[in-house]
């Protein structure tokens, strides 16, 4: 369950457990997405964990919020398609102007780092282009936007 709000819960993003406990959490952690979860008394979670949220979308159907697993050394972004593995944050193939392999988050010793992998339609860190295949630090609140045309952006959460 990736705790997307479905069944009428409302999401509530945050950054550190305690906030969860001062909001009466009852302290139980929900969801398996190897993120810190807080149920809420009141039915809504609270997640702590490394997560991109949705900013805006030229095309609907973009995830709302995206786990990224800290665990994983390397998190690959793109498109789906018939004739390539599956992305681990995969976009529906709607989104023609997000290349198959498009970018990737690498984790090391729980720094992350953005990296475009040369995509035709570029990869933009805060309304900056990133030049292909270099490391660019992720820090909480980065915009990160996917293509100029048909824009899809989302600000991470560390």
């Amino acid at each position: 369950d990736s705790g997307d709000g479905d069944g009428g819960h409302t999401v509530i993003l945050q950054q550190e457990s305690e906030v969860a406990q001062s909001l009466g959490g009852n302290g139980n952690t929900v969801g398996g997405c190897g993120e810190d979860v807080t149920q809420i008394d009141d039915g809504a979670t609270v997640v702590t964990g490394a997560h991109l949220e949705l900013i805006e979308s030229a095309i609907p159907g973009a995830a709302a919020w995206i786990d990224v697993d800290m665990l994983r050394e390397r998190t690959s972004i793109g498109r789906l398609s018939n004739d390539e593995p599956r992305p681990d944050i995969a976009f529906p193939r709607e989104f023609k102007k997000i290349g198959r392999k498009h970018a990737v988050i690498q984790n090391r010793n729980g720094e992350l780092f953005l990296v475009d992998l040369g995509s035709a339609n570029h990869t933009y860190l805060n309304g900056q282009m990133l030049n292909p295949n270099q490391e660019y630090r992720l820090q909480s609140g980065d915009e990160i936007t996917f293509t100029a045309s048909d824009p899809v952006k989302y600000r991470i959460q560390l």
